[in-house]
């Protein structure tokens, strides 16, 4: 699915952003996309080899910085030298051979620790359905924190920001900018629950998906 692109055009109307940062280069389709929006891009991957090819098929895009490394490692040094709104998309853990790295295959809670000192960060997560319950090998499930523990994180490190699951990534951003997600929840909500009724006026029936992420968060 990707990084939902036509939502961070969107919350970029309301809060201009110069700086798109992702964790997990893989192939660079997210990356480039972002330079063509973004005065400055960096990309982090834990492979070498996957961020040398990737960074010779860009080479003749001179907006991207490509950074090899354990993002847990080295996020928290680029984020210190961001100023002013960054859109944050992470997708640096473990989704198949050679991606992600075997140590950690889920380094979320040090990038998002890694960004409390930014200044209006728009932080997004992908596969936000491996956070849902333990993932099923080959991930190493212990390597996973779950939803209600990844929420607990953003709420504590972003108290000024609203957290919330839109398909599958989490999304956590600017209070100012939740005008932009109720519209996008009005405007997809059919796509995304086709089997609801809204006009008998009887409560949506909640897709599976949504409703482990209610009972997670209800525990």
């Amino acid at each position: 699915m990707g990084a939902p692109k036509e939502l961070i055009l969107k919350l970029l109307e309301r809060l201009p952003a110069d700086c798109f940062v992702e964790t997990g280069t893989f192939m660079g389709g997210t990356t480039e996309w972002a330079a063509s929006h973004f005065q400055k891009v960096i990309t982090i991957e834990v492979n070498p080899e996957i961020s040398r090819t990737t960074s010779r098929r860009l080479a003749h895009l001179i907006n991207i910085e490509f950074v090899i490394g354990n993002s847990a490692e080295v996020l928290p040094t680029i984020a210190k030298r961001l100023a002013g709104a960054t859109v944050f998309w992470l997708d640096g853990h473990y989704c198949g051979p050679g991606t992600g790295a075997d140590i950690d295959e889920c380094p979320i809670v040090a990038e998002v620790e890694a960004l409390k000192s930014c200044v209006n960060p728009i932080i997004l997560i992908d596969d936000a359905r491996c956070f849902l319950g333990p993932p099923p090998p080959p991930h190493k499930s212990e390597h996973w924190i779950g939803i209600d523990d990844l929420f607990n994180l953003l709420w504590k490190n972003f108290p000024n920001h609203v957290t919330t699951i839109l398909d599958d990534v989490v999304v956590c951003v600017p209070k100012m900018l939740k005008p932009v997600l109720d519209e996008d929840w009005h405007s997809n909500f059919a796509e995304r629950y086709p089997f609801s009724s809204t006009q008998s006026g009887v409560f949506p029936r909640l897709t599976n998906f949504a409703r482990r992420v209610l009972a997670r968060l209800g525990n």
